[in-house]
């Protein structure tokens, strides 16, 4: 079954390849999770008639889990 955890965001850059994350141990976090890190761009609308498509999502890139403390990750 797959585990859905709410409000993960990055907390702080530590380089080009390496981030953290404001969700640890504590909050379910294993080793085999990957994640899908997309910066939130402006909001997109439908040329036709106008309506908003809501805001894209600009992927960052893939990371998978490097280390795990209890409530945060790298």
């Amino acid at each position: 079954m797959d585990k859905f955890i709410s409000n993960i965001v990055v907390a702080s850059k530590i380089d080009d390849f390496q981030i953290v994350i404001n969700k640890g141990q504590n909050d379910n976090i294993d080793t085999y999770m990957r994640f899908l890190v997309y910066e939130e761009g402006n909001e997109v609308f439908d040329p036709t008639n106008n309506k908003s498509l809501g805001k894209l999502e600009v992927p960052k890139g893939f990371f998978k889990v490097q280390h795990i403390q209890d409530n945060m990750t790298v």
